[in-house]
């Protein structure tokens, strides 16, 4: 309309009714800009409350480690063994909140002896008991601590034990034993032959009705046998189980039967002077 001004082709109220309508086109466009300005930060403010609030509900959760004791961690199972705290309460970082346990997979960390530190190796096979599981189940050795403990002479051997029924209670109190090597040719003998006194061990053979001492070296033992690492012992050789204390090397000894309990099989035992003494075979 500015170009047909020039040649006076419309009239001057045409001109001013146009740019008034033009006016009022561009203020009505700068309020419709504010307004989408405005809406645009409005949905900024809620995208930043909405991350807060996306991140205060992340530190409410809590999370634990994925297991990696076997080959599939989606096998693992946690156990919530205790509950330290309540809902509701306000909890600071680092609080102790849960107390959990891997079920199917248990841990054992037994102090072993410096001096079979030689003899153990990962992956070895390790029996163990519990008062609830008398008859036991097998381990693995898993880690093997590179030091000794000072005070105790001891490093630790840490087993890992399968738990698949349940059965084994985490937090048991456990007996393990690892076997470190066979020997087809041990010789044994009752833990009640071996005589120690003032730190000498011995056993009294009896041969030809009278007792022969010998001090010996010992080695592993059981709660009912021990190995004489030395010197060697005929197999079969008769080793006084009692009484030894009353006896010294090359005293006679004469044998008598116990009275028999009806149904019940007794060992035989010896006298030498008027002391009796147990007779067993070495094996």
């Amino acid at each position: 309309m500015l170009s047909l001004e020039t040649t006076k082709s419309i009239s001057q109220d045409d001109l001013e009714q146009a740019k008034s309508e033009a006016q009022i086109t561009e203020s009505d466009w700068k309020n419709q800009m504010l307004m989408a300005n405005s809406a645009a930060a409005v949905a900024r403010l809620r995208a930043a409350e909405l991350a807060i609030a996306k991140q205060k509900f992340r530190d409410c959760e809590i999370r634990v480690l994925t297991p990696t004791l076997t080959g599939n961690p989606l096998e693992e199972i946690y156990t919530v063994s205790e509950r330290l705290v309540s809902e509701g309460t306000l909890l600071r970082p680092g609080t102790e909140v849960f107390r959990l346990v891997l079920g199917r997979t248990l841990k054992l960390r037994l102090p072993v002896p410096e001096v079979h530190s030689s003899w153990i190796a990962v992956d070895q096979k390790v029996m163990i008991t519990t008062a609830s599981l008398p008859e036991g189940r097998t381990g693995r050795v898993a880690k093997i601590s590179p030091s000794i403990e000072r005070t105790t002479r001891t490093f630790i051997v840490e087993v890992e034990v399968p738990n698949e029924d349940g059965k084994c209670k985490p937090g048991s109190f456990a007996k393990a034993s690892i076997q470190v090597g066979v020997s087809e040719d041990a010789t044994t003998v009752p833990l009640s032959a071996l005589y120690s006194l003032a730190g000498i061990n011995k056993v009294f053979l009896l041969q030809e009705d009278r007792g022969r001492e010998v001090q010996v070296g010992i080695g592993e033992q059981t709660s009912e046998w021990i190995e004489i690492a030395s010197p060697s012992i005929p197999r079969g050789s008769r080793v006084v189980t009692s009484g030894q204390r009353m006896l010294s090397d090359g005293a006679p000894i004469v044998e008598r039967a116990l009275k028999q309990v009806p149904g019940v099989d007794a060992p035989a035992s010896g006298m030498q002077k008027e002391s009796p003494t147990g007779t067993s075979e070495a094996r």
